[in-house]
């Protein structure tokens, strides 16, 4: 009897995300792939939302819990897991994405050309097209603002939610936010079709 309740202990800490925390804390038998288990989405999709369908995302997944699982220390309120997980998440985008900076200065990559559309784009062309040039910006742009605005227009995040995610109080989300639209603003100018449409917004026209 006693060894089967050993067996089912792992199941007491499943139930909720403070005493996953405690569990992992302790080093309990399975709780890191419980971790993983119940925030793998989650993270997948953070990171496509700043990243695209990036093709390094398999090991940026793995990167984050990597390391979450070197500071579980570091977690002030266990109920709220999913949200400094996000922060992890975000600590390692930022770094994959200054690193590829940084590697694109020192190889003296030019930029890449503004892409134009094809003449006989269908409806879902044209969407997807239109992705495409986001991204592109986005690419262009410093690492912090690119995941700010891609937070903010992809995942919908408000601007607490934007702080939390990246640190920062919501004072400094707000001006980060609006460096990034009004930096996005001016590099899409050199896509047409995405200039177009963005003046048909009264949130992106030019002023």
């Amino acid at each position: 009897m006693t060894n089967n309740c050993r067996r089912l202990q792992p199941i007491c800490y499943t139930s909720d995300d403070r005493t996953l925390v405690d569990a992992l804390r302790k080093g309990h038998v399975d709780a890191a792939a419980t971790l993983y288990d119940r925030y793998a989405v989650h993270v997948r999709k953070v990171i496509v939302r700043v990243m695209g369908m990036d093709q390094d995302l398999p090991d940026l997944i793995n990167e984050v819990f990597y390391q979450a699982l070197k500071s579980t220390d570091a977690i002030e309120d266990g109920s709220r897991l999913q949200a400094w997980i996000t922060r992890v998440a975000i600590h390692v985008v930022r770094g994959c994405i200054r690193k590829r900076q940084r590697k694109k200065w020192l190889l003296f990559r030019p930029e890449r050309e503004p892409r134009t559309a094809g003449p006989k784009a269908g409806a879902n062309e044209e969407s997807l097209e239109m992705v495409r040039w986001v991204r592109d910006v986005l690419d262009l742009m410093p690492a912090d603002e690119q995941i700010v605005f891609a937070l903010r227009y992809f995942e919908e995040m408000k601007i607490v939610e934007l702080a939390e995610a990246c640190g920062i109080s919501r004072s400094s989300a707000k001006r980060r936010l609006i460096r990034s639209e009004k930096r996005f603003r001016k590099i899409a100018e050199k896509y047409p079709a995405l200039r177009q449409r963005l003046d048909l917004s009264a949130k992106w026209r030019r002023r």
